[in-house]
């Protein structure tokens, strides 16, 4: 489990195909975890397999790769990057699971003089788990809903967030993971078991 606060970036510094991919991505804590953790990687957990001074590197099945955007990461682009929550720390953002729920594309970029406002595209399907001013995880990173639409919504990022994430990358078109808060699934399935 994760809280969607993005602990750094990390450069992907290689990628080996088989029948699923072997990432191994640059970042200063890799020589703090073992083997075994769980690391979020653009919002999908996945594990440690093996780890350098300055490296990590983790295994995404081809099933992993169907539904999320690490089938287009190439080398030298940068994920965001969080390791597995521990009991007692501070939950800053929200709960985040690392399930991607599906991935959507940047559909516009406002850019102000500070904030910059990010329009996603939203299916039919899944519009009901956007809720303005409610959580959702991009790229494993906790955001609140700006503005929601009938086939997309909006989110503000802040020039923190802009600095130390991935979003300082994107462009229209640039695909992203999304995973949807899961208080309102859970009550989705509740009420449905009930009827």
């Amino acid at each position: 489990m994760f809280t969607g606060i993005v602990e750094k970036m990390g450069e992907i510094r290689e990628i080996r195909i088989s029948d699923g991919r072997e990432f191994k991505v640059a970042v200063d804590f890799a020589k703090e975890l073992e083997l075994g953790d769980s690391v979020s990687i653009d919002g999908v957990c996945h594990t440690v397999t093996g780890k350098s001074a300055d490296l990590f590197t983790f295994f995404s099945a081809k099933e992993t790769l169907e539904i999320t955007n690490l089938s287009e990461k190439e080398v030298g682009d940068f994920v965001n990057l969080e390791r597995s929550l521990q009991l007692g720390d501070r939950l800053d953002g929200h709960f985040v699971y690392g399930h991607v729920d599906m991935t959507t594309r940047v559909t516009d970029i406002e850019k102000g003089e500070e904030s910059h406002l990010y329009t996603f595209a939203l299916t039919d399907n899944l519009q009901k788990y956007i809720v303005p001013k409610g959580s959702v995880a991009v790229n494993g990173t906790s955001l609140t809903v700006y503005e929601k639409g009938d086939d997309y919504f909006k989110i503000m990022i802040i020039p923190h967030t802009f600095l130390n994430t991935n979003f300082k990358y994107f462009i229209k078109g640039t695909q992203v993971n999304l995973e949807f808060d899961y208080i309102g699934k859970y009550i989705e399935n509740f009420v449905k078991a009930q009827t």
